[in-house]
């Protein structure tokens, strides 16, 4: 039949609440309905009828080195900051601008981008204003574009320069977010006609922490170096330099 939900069915259905009272074909009227209206749940308008908002505070004595300089400027101009994680996961980044959208947010800046991320912002934040910190540009976006590849040759060049030939460079080679550092040493070897071997090219775990990566990673290189081993080594970031 065509009749209209209920009130009370919509509730259910928009809460997820009370599935099994709710046919399946129902509950898909009431999802699609709500998607072409762009309906988004209310959570400071629940909280108001149940005193309950299902968020959770978490203070720190401050935040990574990616989020402060954010943090400090949001809150000099007058505005509060709401974080969230994507993982360099496209479901959960769809996931966390969804939220963002509940929350009404004036504007969305995203830190490292997700693959596909393009079509997700412009499919699900198209009426907001977004900026876009990541290694090459979006059309379509306003982007700071993070120089991981001039950064890579610098240090390459500047290895070079005191004397250095075999420059090994300590990385998780094969995750996409790496792709800019790792073309970034690979150009600057070749413009400086130094041999890239397998000994120079080491890889690190992607699942622990930073200077547990480059501990790791370094310790299995070490294992397997000949006299031919770097005289020189490159890591991502500090905490991995540490490790290693």
């Amino acid at each position: 039949h065509n009749r209209r939900p209920s009130s009370t069915t919509v509730s259910r259905v928009l809460n997820n609440r009370g599935s099994g009272f709710v046919s399946a074909k129902t509950r898909q009227r009431v999802l699609a309905a709500a998607r072409e209206m762009g309906y988004r749940p209310n959570p400071m308008a629940r909280a108001l009828r149940g005193a309950k908002t299902e968020t959770i505070g978490l203070a720190v004595p401050g935040f990574f080195k990616h989020i402060d300089p954010v943090e400090l400027a949001a809150r000099e101009a007058g505005y509060r900051m709401h974080m969230a994680a994507h993982h360099r996961n496209p479901g959960d980044f769809r996931r966390v601008l969804e939220d963002f959208l509940i929350q009404n947010v004036d504007g969305i800046l995203v830190h490292s981008i997700v693959d596909g991320a393009g079509d997700i912002l412009r499919d699900v934040a198209a009426d907001k204003p977004v900026v876009l910190c990541c290694e090459e540009p979006i059309e379509g976006f306003d982007c700071f574009i993070d120089q991981r590849y001039q950064g890579m040759r610098a240090a390459v060049r500047h290895l070079a320069g005191l004397g250095h030939q075999r420059i090994g460079l300590l990385v998780n080679h094969t995750a996409p977010q790496m792709r800019w550092r790792v073309s970034g040493y690979h150009d600057a070897m070749a413009e400086l006609g130094l041999a890239i071997t397998e000994q120079l090219l080491i890889d690190m775990p992607s699942d622990l922490p930073s200077a547990s990566r480059g501990y790791v990673g370094l310790k299995a290189a070490l294992a397997t170096w000949s006299p031919q081993r770097p005289t020189a080594l490159i890591c991502t970031n500090d905490d991995v330099a540490t490790g290693a």
